[in-house]
């Protein structure tokens, strides 16, 4: 749980601070043409998908869309750069979202519309310091304390954001092997890599250390799960 004092103390320095993120409904069997799921033991599933952008400083849905599970994350990530351009251009905007929503065309048209963005960074996206240079994985990995630092990301297009990497304790960067090994990814064969990426918590941002602290990124991302609290109940 995050204390209102975080709330408006961390987020008062923009004008909306929006959670986005979705999650699924199971439906009726006689809903599956109009909201088409995924298929089991040869039936297709009606299952809704709803995407929702939450506003953390007033605490109320800015948008609540239904659709069918097949329209998922990564299509509906650019539609937000419109909603924020709509919006008052004075007031920058902060958004909030997990991996799958990630995309840096999409961080580009945000940061060309003045807004700020907190998320996750995907494993293997190619990563640039600020004078050219690649930063390699393995060299990041060797930073048992993190590291928090403005680089490049992206190959064609290169975008700049501060990356912030912070350890996780033992238990849970086991834990998130596990899942690793046995989830339907496991047929990917992780490299060596990949699991040591696991111990850490990474992700990037346009907010500042002004603003931002390591840790206060961090806590800023677990604000996320506040929509979570909201979709269970």
């Amino acid at each position: 749980q995050i204390g209102q004092d975080f709330t408006y103390s961390r987020f008062k320095g923009f004008g909306q601070a929006f959670i986005q993120d979705s999650t699924t409904l199971r439906l009726p069997q006689e809903l599956s043409s109009q909201f088409p799921g995924n298929h089991s033991r040869g039936k297709q599933k009606a299952v809704a998908r709803i995407q929702s952008i939450f506003d953390i400083k007033a605490m109320k849905f800015f948008r609540f869309s239904l659709g069918a599970f097949t329209q998922n994350d990564q299509g509906d990530s650019g539609n937000i750069v419109e909603m924020i351009k709509k919006n008052d251009p004075i007031a920058i905007g902060l958004v909030i979202r997990d991996l799958g929503y990630f995309s840096i065309d999409v961080f580009e048209k945000l940061i060309k519309a003045q807004a700020h963005f907190l998320s996750r960074l995907r494993y293997g996206v190619i990563i640039t310091g600020l004078y050219g240079r690649p930063v390699l994985l393995k060299d990041l990995l060797k930073q048992k304390h993190g590291t928090d630092r403005w680089v490049y990301i992206g190959s064609k297009k290169r975008i700049l954001v501060r990356l912030v990497m912070i350890p996780v304790p033992a238990t849970q960067r086991a834990e998130k092997v596990r899942k690793a090994k046995q989830g339907r990814d496991a047929r990917l064969n992780h490299s060596k890599a990949y699991y040591q990426w696991l111990g850490f918590s990474v992700y990037i941002t346009t907010v500042d250390k002004g603003q931002w602290t390591t840790a206060q990124v961090y806590k800023a991302y677990k604000v996320r799960w506040q929509i979570e609290i909201i979709f269970k109940s």
